[in-house]
């Protein structure tokens, strides 16, 4: 069975290494965009042997160690970023049996873990997997001597402000009309499974109220997920953690 994953990064690069071997295996084939990329992004990638590259299909020969730059036109707040990653997706579908798309700071599993998220996949009856939204987050009594969040960070919570998202899907079911080219809505119900995605969103308590406060302004969305975590902190100095994962 062959793999297409697509991993999309932009300022995430504590997450590369992490992204980069956990979506790895046999009959995977890696492509990854960045998008208004910082310099650390870059370096993490430059480190593991990526240079950059074009959009060719790995299928057709690509360089599966090259990565593709979007174009600085492209507005993420508009869905553009995710509508041309889509596009190219559909044009080289064809070659390849399952389609996975995770945020970058998300890691996708089954339904339980008796498998690995691939395993599932290639056993799986379904067309298109939704994925319930595990939100993993930083404590103070995190050793950031730990380098990698997946090791250092163990507590998540259950956020029920986040809409599942489509991150999967069979070859063939490409569907560009997802808003931001994930949030599920306009999928046959009949045809969907639904799993966990592991989202390491909270990494640096101070650094992620000051994104929050940025996406606010961004999306206007007084009601968003930023908003009710802004406030969460702004009254205790906490986050709404519930549960450690072991």
């Amino acid at each position: 069975m062959k793999f297409l994953t697509t991993l999309l990064f932009c300022n995430e690069d504590d997450l590369v290494d992490d992204q980069i071997k956990y979506y790895s295996g046999p009959g995977v084939f890696l492509k990854i965009f960045v998008n208004q990329p910082s310099k650390n992004v870059l370096n993490e990638l430059h480190k593991r042997g990526y240079s950059k590259g074009g959009d060719e299909c790995a299928a057709c020969g690509w360089d599966p160690m090259q990565y593709t730059v979007l174009s600085d036109s492209l507005n993420f707040t508009t869905s553009q970023v995710h509508k041309a990653i889509y596009t190219w997706i559909q044009s080289v579908e064809k070659y390849f049996d399952w389609i996975s798309f995770p945020e970058s700071d998300e890691f996708l599993e089954g339904p339980d873990r008796t498998m690995t998220y691939y395993e599932h996949a290639a056993k799986t009856e379904y067309n298109t997997i939704i994925f319930g939204n595990f939100m993993f987050c930083c404590t103070p009594e995190d050793d950031y001597s730990i380098k990698s969040p997946l090791e250092r960070i163990k507590y998540y919570s259950l956020i029920d402000k986040v809409y599942d998202r489509v991150y999967a899907w069979r070859s063939g079911y490409t569907n560009i009309t997802r808003y931001c080219g994930h949030t599920a809505g306009r999928e046959s119900e009949k045809n969907l499974s639904r799993w966990v995605s592991r989202h390491y969103h909270i990494r640096n308590l101070t650094e992620y109220i000051e994104r929050c406060k940025t996406r606010l302004k961004v999306w206007h969305r007084s009601g968003s997920h930023y908003q009710i975590i802004i406030d969460k902190n702004n009254k205790d100095g906490t986050l709404p953690i519930v549960q450690r994962d072991e």
